[in-house]
């Protein structure tokens, strides 16, 4: 048991250690990654605005890097384009490499220390360290899944916040007439400004209101204001586009009346949604919670059958007993995730 706890104590340790090297390594080289960030975002931006015709072929070779863009677009508090990209890609690339040698760390001390009748016997330092081929493939294995963390805590940070931006478009909807008389571009700088810090499309209007200062030709704008609305991804947010393009191709005389009746529109449906959910509420819980429970139940029955140290071999020293458990927890997580999700519908039509 005390190998056990020991094996445990040093990879939390070298976890610690790969921690304080990676704050080391950003605060020093924070510049470095913002200037190649930038770069790469320029070059990649020149190589669409250049590519005409075949934008669609550019997009497609660029489609690892666009799909990142797009989820820290929304899901990213300081949201620079083409840093943030960047940044990600060398946090996963960092993680690889940290648990690669964290697991190399720790397997190679481990065969140095045997238990014998209960006292713990350190060998020779001149002992083999060599990891045999199937350490060596568990430790890149981990190594991938742990490398690939930090995407699906961004596409689950992504997944509420899109739901989260639905309604808070209502409040941008609620707030935006206030400055229809201004330009396009300062009507949106200005509801930006007004909303509130919570909001989660507050960085998104701001660029939005960039684009539309700033755009060379109409196509530019289109594919930035088309980007807004897919992050969004209702039917409120494209017609929220297409009030914005309209007034500022034919001008903004309209735009105040068109946004009040798109707000009555997101508040009447958003009634809908709140009776909808207020009695699907049970069925939601009762199936997030219910495998809690089962495993609850189930897992001290066991125990009480087979004994606590018969159990724990079975569960904890067997390969079986480890799949299972491991995909046991994995489907419980897959359950609250998307119990979670569906207690919370989009504000949309549908």
């Amino acid at each position: 048991m005390s190998l056990s706890v020991s094996f445990i104590a040093r990879i939390i340790l070298h976890l610690f250690m790969l921690l304080g090297l990676w704050i080391i390594i950003e605060t020093l080289f924070q510049g470095d990654l913002k200037a190649t960030g930038s770069n790469m975002n320029y070059r990649i931006t020149a190589k669409l605005r250049n590519a005409g015709n075949s934008s669609n072929r550019a997009q497609k070779r660029m489609w690892i890097y666009r799909h990142l863009d797009n989820l820290l677009y929304l899901s990213s508090k300081k949201y620079e384009p083409g840093v943030s990209v960047f940044r990600f890609l060398f946090s996963m690339l960092f993680v690889f490499v940290g648990v690669m040698l964290t697991g190399y760390a720790t397997f190679n001390e481990m065969p140095k220390q045997h238990s014998i009748n209960g006292s713990l016997i350190v060998r020779d330092l001149q002992v083999d360290s060599s990891l045999p081929k199937s350490a060596w493939v568990f430790i890149v294995f981990v190594a991938l899944v742990a490398s690939f963390l930090p995407y699906f805590r961004l596409r689950y940070r992504y997944s509420f916040r899109r739901v989260k931006a639905s309604y808070d478009l209502l409040e941008i909807v609620k707030i935006i007439p206030k400055f229809t008389h201004l330009s396009v571009d300062n009507c949106l700088y200005k509801t930006a400004e007004y909303i509130d810090e919570k909001n989660v499309l507050k960085q998104p209007l701001k660029m939005l209101s960039a684009a539309f200062a700033g755009y060379s030709n109409d196509n530019e704008l289109r594919q930035e204001a088309q980007r807004f609305s897919k992050i969004v991804g209702t039917t409120f947010a494209i017609e929220f586009i297409s009030n914005v393009l309209y007034a500022e191709r034919e001008g903004t005389h309209h735009l105040k009346y068109s946004f009040m009746i798109l707000h009555q529109s997101m508040e009447q449906q958003k009634e809908t949604i709140l009776t909808m959910r207020a009695r699907n509420s049970d069925a939601v819980k009762l199936g997030s919670y219910g495998n809690v429970i089962t495993i609850l139940v189930c897992i001290p029955t066991f125990i009480g059958a087979l004994g606590w140290n018969i159990y724990y071999k079975l569960q904890f020293q067997t390969t079986t007993g480890l799949i299972f458990m491991m995909f046991i927890l994995a489907t419980l997580i897959l359950s609250f995730l998307l119990s979670a999700l569906l207690s919370q519908p989009k504000l949309d039509y549908q």
